[in-house]
């Protein structure tokens, strides 16, 4: 079993002004084991999302000169103790991201941008073009579809697809669901899935097989930014196919 790093944002208590604040951690998964890791062991990767989610971390110094990297109360400006984490493993605001997932952040050799779930898009993290798929988060063991889809009947049309097709489809062991593309802004186009999906009439026909996946709303998404979407679509499309011998679960051409 290969070793997983998952960070956490958390809410703390300070010690000094007890005002609650943000702080981080990372849980360190191997084998059967765990242990968390304090801020001073963080990855360049890990100190630039707590940087982006409000955490303040630097380094301190200890009366006899050492130097360690602990979370920072930002009222007081008092470090919290690496000691301390215990105290709030338990209890996590939500988990950020794991970093390791290369089927998720590494698509096909392609980089790709956290923006959230479909239920709880970030503002602000697509305003480019280019690619967005669509992920089964590591929660969701098993997928279960529903008959009847309730997203909208754009031009009378009835977005239902047949569950025996996708339940073929879902044989494959692949976490990408769906991947579009977008020559505008894939926080848009996004958007207009999402509203699509949600039962309104609106031109996203693409993807309408998400819809018919019970509780879509957990689904992750990620972004890739590029100069050339449909050819990038079109290849991306391709190798996914090349590699599952299909398309993903919501796509059905390239």
């Amino acid at each position: 079993m290969s070793t997983t790093r998952t960070l956490f944002i958390c809410k703390a208590t300070c010690w000094n002004c007890k005002k609650e604040f943000k702080a981080a951690y990372v849980k360190l998964t191997w084998k059967e084991k765990q242990g968390n890791i304090s801020p001073g062991h963080f990855t360049k990767d890990e100190k630039a999302l707590v940087a982006e989610n409000g955490v303040i971390i630097k380094p301190m110094v200890y009366p006899n000169g050492d130097v360690y990297t602990a979370n920072i109360c930002p009222h007081c400006n008092k470090p919290y103790s690496n000691n301390r984490i215990d105290d709030f493993v338990s209890h996590e605001e939500k988990e950020i991201i794991t970093l390791n997932q290369t089927s998720k952040r590494t698509f096909l050799n392609k980089l790709f941008e956290y923006a959230g779930t479909i239920g709880n898009l970030e503002c602000d993290r697509g305003n480019f073009k280019g690619i967005y798929i669509i992920v089964r988060p590591e929660k969701m063991h098993d997928i279960q579809l529903i008959p009847t889809s309730n997203a909208g009947k754009f031009k009378g049309k009835d977005p239902t697809v047949k569950i025996e097709k996708l339940k073929q489809k879902l044989s494959v062991e692949a976490d990408i669901l769906y991947l579009g593309k977008s020559e505008d802004s894939v926080e848009k186009r996004m958007h207009q899935h999402i509203e699509f999906w949600n039962g309104k009439s609106i031109a996203a026909w693409g993807g309408r097989s998400i819809a018919q996946i019970k509780n879509f709303e957990d689904l992750e998404v990620w972004y890739l930014p590029c100069n050339n979407p449909k050819e990038m679509e079109t290849a991306l499309l391709r190798e996914f196919e090349g590699q599952y011998k299909q398309l993903p679960l919501a796509n059905w051409r390239h």
